[in-house]
């Protein structure tokens, strides 16, 4: 015989059971992904002038023949495209040594566009750029204002 005190547990169970069924329809199963993108930047300065821009950032103050590297972690897509992203470095103006500046734009990209970077996919959503300043670059700089 079942007791007075079991069938109380049994409709206690069910009741739970149920309560818990009813949550799981009303707010249903959503599922949500983050895809992770990690980048390495990475800055070679192929000069013997020293390079900073502005708007100042620390850490970014190439000496001649010197490199900088940043790494970022972003969300991003499950097949996230390495030409999509862009450079975590906004400057602009960059300066070559003391009097030479070169002013980015819509028109002058430099650094802003990824096409000016090697790029190399080390695995899904991990990617490496790699951005040398040359003297090419410096030819085209005009005398800082």
């Amino acid at each position: 015989m079942i007791t007075l005190m079991q069938q109380k547990m049994n409709w206690m169970n069910y009741l739970t059971i149920g309560i818990s069924l009813l949550l799981f329809t009303i707010t249903g199963c959503k599922e949500q992904v983050d895809y992770a993108v990690k980048s390495k930047w990475i800055y070679i300065n192929t000069t013997d002038s020293s390079i900073a821009y502005f708007p100042d950032r620390p850490n970014f103050n190439l000496e001649g023949q010197d490199t900088v590297e940043f790494e970022t972690i972003i969300e991003g897509d499950k097949e996230t495209n390495p030409t999509n992203l862009g450079s975590p470095l906004k400057p602009s103006v960059i300066f070559y040594g003391n009097n030479l500046c070169d002013t980015l734009s819509n028109q002058n990209k430099l650094l802003w566009d990824v096409s000016n970077y090697e790029i190399k996919t080390i695995g899904r959503n991990d990617f490496e750029y790699v951005f040398r300043f040359t003297d090419e670059n410096i030819s085209k700089a005009k005398r800082c204002r």
